[in-house]
């Protein structure tokens, strides 16, 4: 699964604002995660830190409830954005 990004900062329940660096804000746009073909794995522009990773869950979970399937975290690696 893949979340797209923006880097148009809004706010609201179906957006989770991190950075990749201090210079460089993003936005995950949570109401447009979708399945994605392998090849975009090639293209990627960054690593989200682990605890951005731990909270965009947090709020994928609030957001979709029981509906995915997300682990506890404990086994995860870091995030990578595409």
């Amino acid at each position: 699964m893949g979340i797209p990004l923006t880097s148009t900062i809004k706010k609201g329940k179906y957006y989770y604002e991190f950075r990749f660096t201090p210079k460089q804000a993003s936005n995950a746009i949570l109401s447009k995660m979708k399945p994605f073909d392998s090849k975009r794995i090639k293209h990627k522009i960054g690593v989200i830190n682990k605890e951005d990773f731990k909270n965009l869950k947090e709020k994928l979970n609030k957001l979709y409830g029981n509906m995915l399937a997300l682990s506890d975290g404990k086994d995860d690696p870091e995030g990578i954005c595409k």
